[in-house]
C-alpha cells in the first residue's frame, strides 16, 4: 500500500515538472500578446517584449532576455531596453535603458520601477559592471514569441538597435536630455507623482555648462536648482559657490527663438517650497 502511494506522489511530481517545463520542451507556447500589468501608483503598464519571456516559477519574476518596450502612465513614460525583469505590481528593472516621457530622454545602465510607490531610479554604470547573465537560477519556463508594438506605429525595435538604447555618446553616467538641456549624474531619481527629478552628482551640464553637486528639475516648468558645490558659466557670466546650502536657481526663458535659462541666486519662495521635500538641508539653514 505504501509503494502505491509513493508511484502515486512520483506520477504527480512528474506531471507537475512536465507542466512548468513543457514551454522549453516544445509543449505550447504561451500567448505572445504584449503584457499588462498593473502599478498602484503609474497606473496600468504595457509591455511589449522582443523575444522570449522566461517565467521564474519560485521568485515570480519574468525576464524578457531579448528585451522589448514598455508604456507606463498612459503611454507618457517609454521605456526601451534590450533586457528587462519584473514582477507583477512591485517592480521593473531594465538594463542599458532609454526612457522618454514628460521627464525628458534619459539614458542610463540599469532603470527601476518601483512600481508601489512610482519611483524612477536610474543608474549609471560602475566600475566592475558586466552584462549579466541570462535568466535567473530556478525553475521557469520559456514563454517564447515577439510582441508587437502597434500603438506606436510598428514593432519593437530590434535586439541590436535595442543594445545600444541605453548608450549616449558613450557616456558612463545617467544622460537626461530636455530640450537643450544635457545633464550627466551619477544617478537620477524621478518622482512621477510629484513630477520631480533629481540628479545626484558630480552633475556635468552642457548647454548650460555647468557643475554641480546635485540638480532638482521641475518636469512641468523645467525650473532647475543647483545644490552647492556648483558653477555655473553662461556666457560672460560665472557663478560658483561651495559653502554647504548653496543654492542657484535657472529659470528657462527663449531667447530670438532659442532655449536658453536665467540664472539667479535669489531663490523664488515658491520654487525653495516646491522642491522643499528633496533639498539637502531645509531652506534658511
Amino acid at each position: 500500500m505504501r509503494s502505491r502511494s509513493h508511484a502515486i506522489v512520483l506520477v504527480v511530481a512528474a506531471v507537475l515538472v512536465g507542466a512548468a517545463f513543457g514551454q522549453e520542451s516544445g509543449g505550447t507556447p504561451a500567448s505572445t500578446a504584449d503584457v499588462a500589468i498593473e502599478s498602484a501608483a503609474i497606473g496600468a503598464l504595457r509591455i511589449v517584449p522582443a523575444g522570449r519571456q522566461v517565467f521564474d516559477i519560485a521568485t515570480g519574476e519574468t525576464v524578457l532576455p531579448d528585451g522589448g518596450v514598455i508604456f507606463a502612465a498612459e503611454g507618457s513614460i517609454r521605456l526601451e531596453a534590450p533586457r528587462i525583469r519584473y514582477v507583477e505590481g512591485r517592480y521593473v528593472e531594465a538594463e542599458d535603458a532609454r526612457v522618454e516621457g514628460d521627464v525628458g530622454t534619459a539614458t542610463a545602465a540599469s532603470v527601476r520601477f518601483d512600481l508601489e510607490s512610482g519611483v524612477i531610479v536610474f543608474q549609471g554604470r560602475t566600475a566592475g559592471d558586466d552584462d549579466g547573465g541570462d535568466a535567473a537560477d530556478g525553475t521557469s519556463a520559456d514563454r517564447g514569441g515577439s510582441g508587437s508594438d502597434e500603438s506606436n506605429g510598428g514593432g519593437a525595435e530590434s535586439t541590436a538597435e535595442g543594445a545600444s538604447a541605453g548608450a549616449d555618446d558613450g557616456a558612463a553616467g545617467v544622460v537626461l536630455r530636455r530640450d537643450e538641456l544635457r545633464l550627466e549624474a551619477t544617478s537620477l531619481t524621478y518622482w512621477t507623482a510629484e513630477g520631480v527629478a533629481v540628479l545626484e552628482g558630480p552633475v556635468v551640464g552642457t548647454d548650460p555648462d555647468l557643475e554641480a553637486g546635485r540638480v532638482l528639475v521641475d518636469v512641468a516648468s523645467g525650473v532647475a536648482l543647483l545644490e552647492s558645490p556648483y558653477v555655473y558659466r553662461g556666457g560672460l557670466l560665472t557663478l560658483q559657490a561651495s559653502e554647504p546650502g548653496s543654492r542657484l536657481q535657472l529659470d528657462p526663458v527663449e531667447v530670438d527663438g532659442a532655449s536658453s535659462f536665467d540664472a539667479r541666486t535669489d531663490l523664488s519662495p515658491d520654487v525653495l517650497d516646491r522642491f522643499a521635500r528633496w533639498l539637502v538641508s531645509p531652506p534658511g539653514e
